[in-house]
């Protein structure tokens, strides 16, 4: 998304935004499945992808 240094994120994903965010966040792997929700591991550099998760609200929480 931006350039800046690489950092791993791990979070929490809605089913209902799960569509969304593998499809902005292409390195995001479900690694947890869990009833409505899946946990989610990705590579991503700089700030900008956490800033877009962010903007999902209760639909995602960053580890």
């Amino acid at each position: 998304m931006f350039g800046g240094d690489e950092k791993r994120l791990k979070f929490w994903c809605d089913s209902i935004a799960l569509e969304a965010v593998l499809d902005r966040i292409p390195t995001a792997e479900v690694i947890v499945k869990e009833e409505g929700r899946n946990l989610l591991l990705a590579k991503v550099c700089g700030d900008g992808a956490e800033m877009w998760l962010r903007g999902q609200g209760e639909h995602v929480e960053i580890l």
